[in-house]
């Protein structure tokens, strides 16, 4: 049940804002078994692991939000077919299908070329075609922890090259420039993100998310100037995924605590403002180092955190 009154923006604040609270999403993305979870295997947006996920919060999520990594391009591994697949995975189409929207990380060829275009276009084709409205892009999710370098304005020419192609066969309406913020020793601190961010500046993002864990904050890291740069560009922001440790600090009660109220103190204050946030996503896998602190289990001590975030997320009271 919303709680929120008739929000009225505050000076400064574009008129087309209306507070909007942005939704929840959980990426449940699990290659071992993990109790309480029916299936552990490669396929991406499981819709029995996001049921499983839902259910224990109570709250509608990862049914309706998640994320999706595909490899680069450029690994000699991967390569154009594997890397912008146009027959898409067997979960895409069924999650796209009963009303979800798939947050989608391509990493198409840091070098143009003709094919790696022709490869681009049809995979945004192939997805318009088989997920419709279910899908939304973002070019190399994490740009700024990546081992092909990218600079602020490597990037920003990286997208633009990338955009104008992805315009031809699909809304702007579906790109997301989806950013990880970490701590301010590190290549992805919020001053790399925020200059990222206006680097971008004329590309037609339709919304920020930022990739920010607990771990993050706990070494120092912070959102602000982030969301401060977005708002310049009329951004709405959100993050594209949250969680007690993208690192193998050990988890701390305390720090998750108050780590949440953070964020659902911010993203609270500025709905409050009549600032259009995007959608919470809390990130549970079993791929990544630290990532077992992410498993969100029954009487796990990390629910009422998540939960937080999920009312806030939600516009619930």
């Amino acid at each position: 049940m919303s709680g929120w009154p008739l929000i009225c923006p505050a000076a400064g604040v574009p008129s087309h804002f209306t507070g909007d609270a942005g939704g929840w999403g959980a990426t449940v993305r699990l290659t071992k078994p993990v109790k309480g979870y029916p299936h552990a295997g490669p396929d991406d947006a499981n819709l029995s692991n996001a049921a499983a996920f839902d259910g224990l919060l109570g709250v509608p999520g990862a049914k309706l939000r998640q994320k999706i990594y595909l490899q680069a391009c450029d690994d000699p591994k991967v390569g154009l077919k594997k890397g912008l697949p146009t027959t898409l995975p067997a979960g895409w189409v069924p999650f796209a299908a009963q009303g979800g929207t798939l947050t989608i990380s391509a990493k198409p060829p840091v070098s143009f070329t003709p094919n790696g275009d022709q490869a681009f276009l049809a995979f945004v084709t192939a997805l318009e075609a088989q997920l419709g409205d279910g899908y939304e892009l973002s070019l190399w999710q994490e740009e700024d922890q990546s081992q092909f370098g990218f600079t602020p304005a490597t990037y920003a020419a990286y997208a633009g090259h990338y955009t104008s192609l992805f315009l031809t066969a699909a809304s702007s309406a579906k790109l997301v420039l989806n950013l990880a913020l970490t701590a301010p020793s590190d290549g992805s601190s919020e001053q790399t993100v925020v200059a990222t961010i206006q680097a971008c500046a004329k590309v037609p993002w339709s919304k920020l998310l930022l990739d920010y864990y607990c771990t993050s904050w706990r070494r120092g890291g912070r959102i602000e100037n982030a969301l401060a740069a977005a708002d310049a560009l009329n951004l709405p922001v959100g993050i594209g995924e949250t969680g007690a440790a993208a690192s193998n600090m050990p988890f701390d009660r305390s720090a998750w605590e108050s780590f949440c109220d953070y964020l659902a103190d911010l993203f609270r204050a500025r709905r409050a403002a009549g600032r259009d946030n995007a959608q919470i996503m809390y990130w549970m896998g079993s791929a990544a180092s630290g990532s077992g602190a992410n498993w969100l289990l029954t009487d796990d001590e990390k629910l009422p955190g998540v939960l937080r975030l999920a009312r806030v997320a939600t516009g619930a009271s």
